[in-house]
């Protein structure tokens, strides 16, 4: 079959602007672009083969990964990896735990005549019958940059026969008889390999813990704050009553389902461990998502469980409202696990969100971080040890359309006023 290109086009312009119109709604809708993906792991069985060994290497947890580093962090020979996330936990670390005794050799390299970081050379390991070679690059995968430390394995054997860098303006050094288990530093036109000490980390002196596996979708501190003061929350006794009739102290408004086994085993854990909800300040509001002729029953169950003060029920208009405050915050996503809980501040600004069951003791160390915010800046949202790279501002374009699509003009125009208040 022949297709003809319209006049003043070309045979990709179609598809280039196919992919432009793609990426916008990606960007707009902040939509992942490979979605809840388990993170691979292959072992290479040196015969032009792999084999899949994501499971026993404990680092298959769905995290959306997006970037991996390479680096001996502990400096005991054997290379750890930095994984950063899309979603939580953002940042993880994977320390090798491999057993055997295998040796190495680690390479740094500086240049001369060259770039001084050597980006670009060539080390040739010869050892045993065997050619490994590895290049050093400025970047590796999506915005990753590993450790600038060439690392060899060498199996069982302790020396290398030959060692050779190719820099990257073609110049050669070569050593021969080399032995393995020691970083070495190689500077360009010197004829002498410099033995770099081991200093070793306090990594190495902490006991090994398993990798902690995935234990549904995790809790998500926000990068800045929400505002919702102005969102509805009826309650059994209010129906108009507005989040900004909460404000004043912490809270937690936990979305359940009477249909929902995991949200009754919540309430028991939240009854258990009322005492230190209450010294903590937080006020624990439930939600009920059940329709009507299910109200009643959720009042019967929340009086059991203790949790019937200023309880109310998710009607269809916070029910819309919530659909775009999670697409604002996590992008969309075909359905809200049940429970689900969001956290507070005393100005009614959301600061994070717990995807099923609470950890009590997490949501207690929460609840004490809210308390040192500033509730005035919407960047001040930390709830971990740690500072901000860089502080970024949350568009509200698209949420600001998306409302007024709902006809919640209303919060449209208070989401417009707090845009334009931050310019």
């Amino acid at each position: 079959m022949v297709s003809q290109t319209p006049k003043g086009t070309s045979p990709t312009s179609g598809y280039l602007q196919g992919w432009e119109s793609l990426t916008r709604m990606i960007v707009e809708q902040n939509l992942s672009w490979s979605g809840r993906e388990r993170n691979l792991v292959y072992l290479n069985l040196r015969d032009g083969t792999f084999a899949d060994v994501s499971t026993i290497s404990g680092a298959d947890a769905i995290g959306d990964g997006r970037a991996l580093g390479a680096v001996d962090w502990d400096d005991d020979g054997r290379v750890d990896l930095f994984l950063r996330n899309r979603t939580a936990p953002r940042l993880q670390f994977y320390r090798n735990q491999s057993e055997g005794d295998a040796h190495f050799l680690a390479v740094d390299l500086v240049g001369t005549t060259s770039n001084r970081d050597a980006i670009g050379s060539r080390v040739t390991v010869e050892v045993d019958g065997r050619t490994l070679t590895r290049t050093l690059h400025a970047g590796e995968g999506f915005l990753a940059q590993s450790s600038k430390r060439l690392h060899f394995g060498l199996d069982d054997d302790a020396r290398v026969e030959r060692l050779t860098v190719r820099w990257p303006d073609g110049t050669l050094s070569e050593f021969t008889d080399v032995a393995g288990d020691a970083r070495y530093r190689v500077t360009q036109g010197s004829d002498e390999l410099a033995v770099v000490p081991r200093l070793g980390s306090s990594l190495a002196r902490v006991a090994p813990r398993p990798a902690q596996r995935d234990r549904g979708i995790p809790r998500l501190e926000l990068m800045e704050k929400l505002p919702l003061a102005p969102v509805g929350v009826p309650s059994f006794a209010d129906p108009e009553r507005t989040v900004a009739d909460l404000a004043g102290g912490t809270t937690l408004l936990n979305l359940w389902s009477t249909t929902c086994a995991a949200c009754l085993e919540e309430f028991g854990t939240f009854r258990d461990r009322k005492r230190d909800l209450e010294d903590s300040g937080l006020e624990v509001i439930t939600l009920a998502t059940d329709g009507l002729a299910e109200r009643k029953k959720a009042k019967e169950l929340l009086e059991r469980y203790g949790l019937a003060d200023g309880a109310g029920y998710v009607d269809d208009a916070l029910l819309a409202v919530l659909e775009l405050v999670f697409q604002q915050v996590v992008g969309s996503q075909q359905q809200t696990p049940l429970p689900t809980s969001l956290l507070l501040d005393g100005a009614g600004q959301l600061v994070a969100i717990y995807f099923g069951p609470v950890v009590v003791d997490e949501l207690l160390a929460d609840v004490r971080s809210v308390a040192r915010l500033a509730p005035e800046n919407l960047t001040d949202v930390r709830l971990g040890p740690g500072s901000w790279l860089f502080k970024t501002e949350r568009p509200y374009t698209v949420f600001i359309r998306n409302l007024r699509d709902i006809g919640r003009d209303d919060l449209a125009k208070f989401y417009r006023r707090l845009s334009k208040d931050r310019q």
